[in-house]
């Protein structure tokens, strides 16, 4: 764990260039690790901290990193979660980093925000490269009204005059039906 911060830095900005000032990382230091969190009754650990979320049994999340190529994997699964007033069911999420590239895919089946306003079958699609960002959000409801649509991303990110973070983003497309 030595030079942990240096080595999340450079991984991030193997992927955002714009966003990070390079510290090298020494290589005699590599950390790689995998992790593995299952969740069986996590209701009184969760009350303590993070207040307002609330998750079934068999929430699990699990990834690896490998520090020499920096290839991140994380993967997670809910059959249910609540935060606030909202319950999301069905999640899925995987997220892995090829090359230089970030890909994130996440699907929940429904997303309830409160008793009249849900949404199903909702699917995000991430493309992360060099300082440019692809994104994609959909989904379709086919009980009670029924409505689908879908949102196109691309953004571009680049550091301004006083080398903070700045991009712009265009919205492509987008349908509602």
């Amino acid at each position: 764990m030595d030079d942990l911060p240096a080595q999340i830095q450079s991984l991030v900005a193997r992927f955002i260039p714009a966003l990070t000032n390079l510290k090298p990382v020494q290589a005699d230091h590599l950390n790689d690790f995998a992790f593995n969190v299952n969740l069986k009754n996590p209701t009184p650990v969760a009350r303590i901290f993070l207040p307002g979320f609330q998750c079934k049994d068999n929430t699990r999340f699990s990834g690896s990193y490998d520090a020499s190529d920096q290839q991140v994997y994380v993967e997670g699964v809910s059959p249910q979660f609540a935060i606030g007033g909202s319950q999301y069911t069905g999640f899925t999420l995987k997220i892995q980093s090829r090359g230089d590239s970030v890909i994130l895919s996440g699907d929940l089946e429904k997303v309830q925000l409160d008793r009249n306003n849900q949404f199903e079958g909702v699917n995000l699609d991430l493309v992360l490269t060099p300082n440019r960002l692809d994104t994609r959000l959909n989904w379709k409801n086919l009980k009670g009204q029924r409505n689908e649509g879908n949102i196109i991303c691309q953004g571009q990110l680049f550091q301004d005059p006083r080398s903070k973070l700045a991009g712009s983003f265009a919205f492509p497309a987008a349908e509602f039906y």
